[in-house]
């Protein structure tokens, strides 16, 4: 399991099992702008999860973020349940945007 917030979430573990099936549209036009190794990792995880599990696989490939962060993304939510759950594709081409769209610093002194 990974640890994100302080609390327990499944996004280890979302494997491609009983409860999820992989991702077999690589060559859909909505994963074109998707890198390649993220299109393979795409094809192993859930087509949507929820924002905590959301956060959590954000944190593990990209950048550090919160649950609470994703909730000012624009990324759209669908509510299941009374949760609400993001494409995961969609969810990691605005995550590649935001870290190609950062400012690079260097760091040390400037002697």
């Amino acid at each position: 399991m990974v640890e994100h917030g302080g609390r327990d979430t499944w996004a280890a573990t979302m494997w491609c099992g009983t409860a999820c099936e992989p991702r077999a549209d690589l060559l859909d036009r909505g994963t074109a702008t998707v890198r390649p190794t993220i299109a393979k990792l795409l094809a192993t995880l859930p087509t949507r999860v929820p924002r905590d599990d959301a956060a959590s696989l954000v944190t593990r490939h990209f950048f550090r973020v919160s649950s609470r962060t994703l909730e000012r993304w624009p990324v759209a939510a669908t509510l299941v349940n009374g949760r609400a759950h993001i494409e995961t594709g969609e969810l990691f081409r605005v995550a590649q945007k935001m870290l190609d769209g950062a400012p690079r610093v260097r760091g040390g002194s400037r002697a």
